[in-house]
């Protein structure tokens, strides 16, 4: 059974599922192994751009996040000051970091992601 509570509308009544609409639905919430994963204590991190200076790290930081990716900025000491890292970080293991490295090659500016524990 299933309860739906639509937005801005009265709940309708607990209702029967089919074991189809069932599993339908359980690969739509389930955490897939080796898909990309994040969780709390993960420890993977796929780094999607090193970038000079400060202004194109936060522009790049905000195309990312308007597009849908969580991803966060790290500076890094340089030689001259400092450079930034835009990562994707938390992933669950190895093969879920080269998931989402490969699955992210050549979009949005980034050419080759490194994965790194």
């Amino acid at each position: 059974t299933f309860f739906d509570m639509p937005k801005d509308l009265p709940a309708k009544a607990v209702a029967s599922i089919s074991k189809d609409k069932l599993a339908k639905w359980a690969v739509e919430t389930e955490i897939v192994p080796s898909k990309g994963a994040a969780t709390r204590t993960g420890q993977w991190k796929v780094t999607l751009l090193t970038l000079p200076d400060a202004t194109q790290a936060l522009s790049a930081y905000d195309e990312w996040r308007s597009a849908g990716y969580h991803v966060s900025l790290l500076p890094i000491p340089a030689t001259n000051g400092y450079e930034y890292q835009l990562r994707i970080t938390q992933l669950a293991t190895r093969a879920d970091a080269v998931f989402v490295a490969e699955s992210l090659r050549n979009k949005l500016g980034t050419n080759s992601p490194k994965v790194s524990h």
